[in-house]
């Protein structure tokens, strides 16, 4: 069977997906059972659709030049931080003490398993629309009609990004487009780590390294972890191609290194910036000399309130769960309306509520934290799902997802030159889908996203910086760039778009 025949999704294949979520519930008189059948059967879900067991991936490319797909980074990610972080949270109310701190929780088992069915529920429901929506057909692909490196490429998408956010966050009514272009920048900044690496690259590699540290200062400076995370996980995306077993050795202590370094910095950071109002960058020196005094049960504690209470969000998932089952009213029907109309600008719409207070209504409605909190606790889009319809609405909306982000996915593929490419203005645009967001906030960046998606393809083709690839170059394109690697990769490598 050729590589070809596998982008259509088997319907068969696309079944079994939902296999795990029907096992752990004929287990849910065993909440323990139940739950580690919900758990491992994400990994299976992982894995069955990243080998092409349920079709609709092109598997005649080699598996590593697939990276930025959807069925892989979006998917990968999303169940990471959403389904599989849970592990966490489970061994805590389980008894069981990872880190050696002596603390631990309280919680359910019972629920804590729902949660977790209802987790792999999603997760194969999102897998689904992913291979589902990728059912691709032969049409019109553009490739790069400028004679430059993919390195130049990026860096220059990277500055008119940088520009076009500067301008959007200043000019009224185009506030909607200034994170989406500042996440386009970030993206096409850190992703052009590889090709700069790479022979024809290299005289760039000192202005794609001076970005990357600022972006990193930045981020560590803003005491978001969240930021220091995806700028390693895309350095790693965008180096593995051209030196895999350097960037797995590299990229997974980096990795793992952050996960124990940065919930220590990021809370003295909030302390000190966020609360007290110091200098960031002071915050910041402050928090490393904080983190070198303290002793090994201290960074173990504070590790494990971070990977329990925030890495995973089931246990804000089970208080809603709990709620809705001891007679809290759910709002799918308000969360449908204030999806809908989020997209709406406030520039016309003078009227238009503050749509952050509206949504912390779900969390205050469902004491998940209290009205006199001046935290931000957002519901997660399984939670927004669940509310909508139960079961139902979490498999509806997580296949509506996965659609979504597969043909928004198809689109830049095919408009912005390729697999490569056309995966960094995918990622860049449509980043909200690596964790998600509530309901109403995911939509309007989703609609926005495409919005601008539709106008830049437009802008490209009529500018002349893009033209249609001829058909013999389709899915084989030529190389622009003289790199280390093997023929028979370069011959499907999605990097390269000749001018």
């Amino acid at each position: 069977m050729t590589g070809r025949s596998f982008m259509r999704p088997n319907l068969g294949g696309i079944l079994v997906l939902f296999v795990p979520w029907l096992l752990s519930s004929l287990l849910s008189f065993s909440p323990s059972a139940s739950w580690w059948v919900a758990w491992l059967g994400s990994w299976f879900i992982l894995l069955w659709g990243w080998s092409g067991g349920a079709g609709g991936i092109d598997t005649s490319v080699p598996w590593r030049l697939r990276l930025l797909h959807p069925i892989y980074l979006v998917q990968g990610i999303f169940a990471g931080y959403g389904f599989l972080t849970s592990i966490f949270y489970w061994f805590d109310i389980s008894g069981i003490d990872l880190w050696g701190s002596g603390a631990a929780i309280s919680g359910s088992m019972e629920f804590a398993a729902k949660a977790q069915r209802y987790y792999v529920l999603a997760h194969g429901s999102l897998a689904a629309g992913l291979l589902l929506g990728n059912n691709s057909r032969p049409g019109v692909s553009w490739q790069w009609a400028i004679g430059r490196s993919t390195a130049f490429l990026l860096l220059a998408v990277a500055a008119l990004s940088a520009l076009a956010a500067l301008v959007a966050g200043f000019v009224p009514g185009l506030g909607q487009f200034d994170e989406l272009f500042t996440h386009l920048a970030l993206v096409s900044s850190v992703m052009s780590l590889g090709p700069c690496l790479a022979r024809s690259g290299r005289s760039l590699l000192p202005l794609s390294l001076l970005a990357i540290a600022l972006l990193l200062a930045f981020a560590l400076a803003s005491g978001w972890k969240e930021e220091v995370l995806v700028i390693t996980i895309l350095l790693a995306l965008g180096t593995f191609p051209f030196f895999p077993k350097a960037t797995v050795v590299l990229g997974s202590t980096a990795f793992l290194t952050s996960l124990v370094v940065l919930p220590v910095i990021s809370n003295v950071v909030r302390q000190e910036a966020w609360r007290s109002g110091r200098d960031r960058w002071e915050a910041l020196d402050t928090a490393w000399m904080q983190f070198n005094s303290l002793t090994g049960g201290e960074i173990a504690e504070i590790n494990r309130e971070f990977q329990v209470g925030r890495l995973s969000e089931i246990g804000m998932f089970t208080k809603y769960i709990e709620s809705v089952e001891t007679g809290t009213p759910s709002e799918g029907l308000i969360i449908a309306k204030q999806s809908l109309l989020a997209p709406i600008p406030r520039i016309l719409w003078k009227g238009k509520p503050n749509m952050e207070n509206l949504v912390m209504q779900r969390a205050y409605a469902h004491g998940v934290i209290s009205e006199h909190s001046n935290v931000s606790a957002k519901p997660h889009p399984m939670v927004d799902a669940y509310l909508l319809g139960g079961a139902v609405g979490i498999c509806l909306s997580f296949i509506g997802i996965g659609l979504i982000a597969a043909r928004a996915y198809v689109f830049c593929k095919v408009h912005f030159g390729g697999y490569f490419l056309g995966g960094v203005f995918f990622n860049g645009l449509f980043s909200v889908l690596w964790r998600g967001n509530c309901f109403e906030f995911m939509f309007s960046t989703l609609f926005w996203g495409m919005l601008l998606a539709y106008g830049l393809a437009w802008v490209t083709r009529k500018t002349g910086w893009v033209k249609p690839m001829p058909l013999r170059l389709k899915g084989t394109q030529r190389p622009d760039l003289r790199s280390p690697i093997t023929a028979k990769w370069k011959r499907h490598n999605p990097y390269y778009n000749r001018g």
